[in-house]
């Protein structure tokens, strides 16, 4: 499904959002960034992925080059959470919509809700 299907585009959703800014913020200290879909030792985590690098600019550059070839990069998404799986889900799900209009100039993400 278009635009997240663009490996471009799903890098630079994660290249802006700063995950590290959450722990001893919004989540514990201690909390473990994520890395991947699950998380250790749950079946299917695999220790080679690394979750990327907070970096806007980058970010922006892969959402011009998408977009410069065409793909639909100003398609409106909705962020979907699930109240109850952690703390502050809420307050988390604003700080990432926030960092994806901020840090990525996109409006990609322009909502939120519970299902």
């Amino acid at each position: 499904m278009p635009p997240i299907n663009g490996l471009r585009v799903r890098k630079a959703l994660s290249m802006a959002i700063d995950r590290e800014a959450f722990i001893g913020t919004l989540l514990p200290e201690g909390t473990l960034l994520a890395t991947a879909l699950f998380p250790p030792p749950t079946l299917g985590w695999n220790e080679e992925v690394q979750s990327r690098k907070y970096a806007p600019e980058g970010a922006r550059q892969l959402l011009e080059e998408a977009g410069a070839d065409g793909v639909p990069v100003d398609t409106k998404m909705t962020l979907v959470a699930r109240p109850g799986n952690f703390p502050n889900l809420t307050e988390v799900m604003e700080a990432i919509q926030q960092q994806l209009h901020e840090g990525a100039s996109t409006s990609i993400c322009n909502s939120m809700r519970s299902p």
